[in-house]
């Protein structure tokens, strides 16, 4: 309005009584219109000028709206690497070793290391699944070949339920794949009792433990024990090749080469055509060069 006036306060100082009236009209409907022209470009530019001041308020809370978020994800990735407290049945990693060591077997298993783990026996109701828990993780391990963790696991399987004649069959596998036969025979020892105790002895000892800790005592070349074992075996499984196959080579390692020949001639009949048989008919090659005295 300010402005409006000023404009016709010119215009009334501009407009003499001399001058023509339409001059006169002409000129106060050019200025006029400048007056309206000037009122609505001033009005744009408060407009703009406005629009401005809320897009740079929109834009700086949305950058503050997206900077919280992305600290409250940081927030979050750091408390999932922390283990903090393990939940039931979870493992706590085991420190990193040095890079410049080569990792053990154990340390490339995907099981957790016994000595590591939680403990789950509240996760069981009973000690027999327990037992199986454990009985499953070493097997794993043993299959996988690390014997260290299965004999670990097994022991633990006994731990739950000593009673349980197959944890102390299953350790001594374990054993006798590290080379420690006189603990697997003594596992054996175990095993053979409680299986006797229960009535299980003729029903899974021949073909298990018997044979085992008849070829623990091979290894420690103590002949005649493992003789015996594999004699009972024979005697309860009259048709597993395996025992007439371990039985000859005792017999040749001994220097009884007659009844070493008859159990390989028995364990090739029994058995299929495979490396096994093959090694039985290597042996009776070599009897036969011992004879000739060629070797």
């Amino acid at each position: 309005m300010i402005r409006i006036r000023y404009f016709q306060e010119i215009v009334s100082n501009l407009v003499t009584p001399q001058s023509p009236p339409q001059v006169s009209g002409r000129l106060t409907e050019q200025l006029t219109g400048i007056n309206k022209r000037s009122f609505i470009e001033a009005n744009l530019k408060n407009s703009h000028k406005k629009l401005f001041k809320i897009l740079c308020i929109f834009v700086f809370a949305f950058m503050a709206f997206f900077l919280s978020l992305m600290s409250g994800c940081s927030i979050s990735r750091q408390k999932t690497v922390n283990p903090g407290t393990p939940s039931p049945g979870m493992t706590v990693d085991s420190p990193k070793t040095d890079k410049t060591t080569n990792p053990t077997k154990s340390s490339l298993s995907p099981f957790p290391t016994p000595n590591n783990e939680i403990d789950v026996s509240k996760k069981f109701k009973t000690k027999s699944d327990l037992f199986s828990y454990y009985q499953d993780l070493g097997s794993e391990c043993h299959r996988t070949g690390e014997e260290e963790m299965a004999i670990e696991y097994f022991t633990k399987a006994i731990e739950a339920d000593p009673d349980n004649y197959e944890g102390y069959d299953l350790r001594s596998m374990a054993y006798y794949e590290m080379g420690e036969h006189k603990k697997g025979i003594r596992d054996c020892n175990k095993a053979i009792s409680i299986a006797r105790k229960k009535g299980l002895f003729e029903k899974v000892c021949p073909e298990q433990t018997l044979v085992r800790r008849g070829a623990h005592y091979m290894n420690l070349k103590k002949y005649k024990e493992a003789i015996k074992d594999f004699s009972i075996v024979i005697k309860y499984r009259p048709n597993f090749a395996f025992a007439y196959y371990d039985r000859g080579r005792c017999y040749l390692r001994k220097g009884d080469y007659e009844s070493a020949r008859k159990d390989l001639l028995k364990a090739i009949k029994l058995g299929k055509k495979n490396k096994f048989t093959d090694n039985c008919k290597k042996y009776l090659k070599e009897m036969e060069k011992i004879k000739k005295g060629k070797l």
